[in-house]
């Protein structure tokens, strides 16, 4: 039998067309379904094709660097980096541990300066200012703020 308002074919017992969701009890009887598939059967419609999902690139896309790796913990371990801070911290030996190599650099050449040029008091402020920016570093660390070059937590 088929569907008086798409022309699909319909199984025996189903009470609505599967293509158009129309009900089928309107020719309950055999013979008015014959007649009607006879005389006024409609070509079945063709399923509408399929369109091309389209891709949607955001707006706004925060660029990272391609070394960038979310959610991951640094290989260095905060213990060493507290005592390189502590011990060695106006030599910069934590940041070159992390891996920050170019504020270490500048740690080291205050504090060598400072050293040297302590005799004519001159070097004393680049000594102090070299011990309160170690003695930051080391609470930093403590408190678990301290990162490695790639911005990773330095792990427990």
């Amino acid at each position: 039998m088929y569907c008086k308002h798409c022309g699909a074919e319909i199984n025996d017992g189903i009470s609505f067309c599967t293509s158009c969701g129309n009900s089928v009890h309107d020719y309950n009887s055999d013979q008015s379904a014959q007649q009607y598939d006879q005389t006024q059967r409609v070509r079945p419609a063709q399923p509408a094709q399929p369109q091309p999902v389209q891709q949607v690139q955001p707006v706004f896309v925060q660029q990272l660097p391609p070394n960038y790796v979310a959610l991951q913990v640094s290989d260095k371990s905060k213990s060493t980096a507290a005592l390189l801070a502590f011990f060695l911290g106006g030599f910069g030996a934590h940041r070159f541990y992390v891996g920050k190599s170019g504020s270490a650099v500048v740690m080291l050449i205050m504090a060598i300066v400072g050293i040297l040029l302590s005799c004519v008091y001159i070097g004393l402020p680049l000594c102090f200012a070299v011990g309160i920016w170690s003695f930051v570093d080391f609470i930093i660390i403590l408190t678990g703020g301290f990162t490695d070059s790639l911005g990773r937590p330095l792990k427990i």
